[in-house]
């Protein structure tokens, strides 16, 4: 039985450098985050980027890298751009700007277990 028929949910992460959380944070950090991701059962797709999102019957369609690979998820959170994708979020956990409000330890402030980091 696979996790999607146990009513579990795959979890994919596109990154567009070798290493989640690239450049200017430190590599140690990338790879750490990867190393942690893959414990936690996230897929990482290294070099790879979104070239197309379309919607189909209730999925989305994502093409990667100009179509040489696609995508078909319930759910896709484009976190990328100069303007921050927090629509999604509580409005309680952003700030004037829409960034979510963090303290110095890049905790989201108000919030034990939850962590953000901008690049």
């Amino acid at each position: 039985m696979d996790s999607a028929s146990r009513g579990l949910k795959e979890v994919t992460l596109v990154v567009a450098g070798e290493l989640p959380l690239g450049p200017p944070l430190m590599s140690a950090v990338g790879e750490t985050a990867k190393r942690d991701l893959e414990r936690l059962k996230v897929k990482v797709l290294p070099n790879s980027k979104v070239s197309d999102a379309t919607q189909k019957k209730g999925k989305t369609i994502i093409e990667l890298n100009g179509g040489k690979r696609t995508l078909t998820a319930d759910l896709f959170i484009p976190a990328f751009g100069v303007i921050p994708n927090t629509g999604f979020l509580p409005k309680e956990m952003l700030d004037n700007a829409g960034f979510v409000k963090q303290t110095s330890s890049l905790r989201v402030d108000g919030h034990k277990n939850i962590y953000v980091v901008s690049t």
